[in-house]
């Protein structure tokens, strides 16, 4: 967990930077260990704020958060991550980034290029 925190910290610090102010920012999910995948949020809000980074606690396991996230995004999930390896899902006022639960996915520099890539796909109409 201590590892995902940490990127979704910078994450947030870089979006910030970049001019997207939000004041509840950043959210991990809480799953256990044994699941291949974790999943942060982020809320993107117009106007000043702090950007912050909460631990949220999910109601049911994996497979009920990517139901509901498909659900509130209108994205098939399952589908999506069966052919790709790491999702970034646009909605309204928020990016969902889903990847798999191993180190490499979760290093500080992995926070820049998907911010990187977030910002890109920002423009493009989450396309990119």
């Amino acid at each position: 967990m201590t590892r995902t925190t940490a990127w979704n910290e910078g994450h947030a610090t870089l979006m910030e930077a970049l001019g997207n102010r939000c004041e509840s920012c950043g959210g991990v999910f809480d799953l256990p260990m044994r699941d291949a995948l974790r999943v942060v949020r982020f809320v993107l809000e117009d106007g000043p704020g702090n950007a912050t980074v909460d631990v949220v606690k999910p109601q049911g396991e994996l497979n009920d958060i990517l139901a509901s996230i498909g659900k509130r995004l209108k994205v098939k999930l399952a589908t999506a991550l069966s052919g790709e390896r790491e999702l970034r899902i646009h909605g309204r006022n928020e990016v969902v980034i889903i990847k798999p639960a191993a180190r490499r996915y979760w290093m500080g520099v992995s926070a820049l290029e998907d911010a990187d890539a977030v910002v890109a796909e920002s423009f493009v109409g989450g396309n990119a």
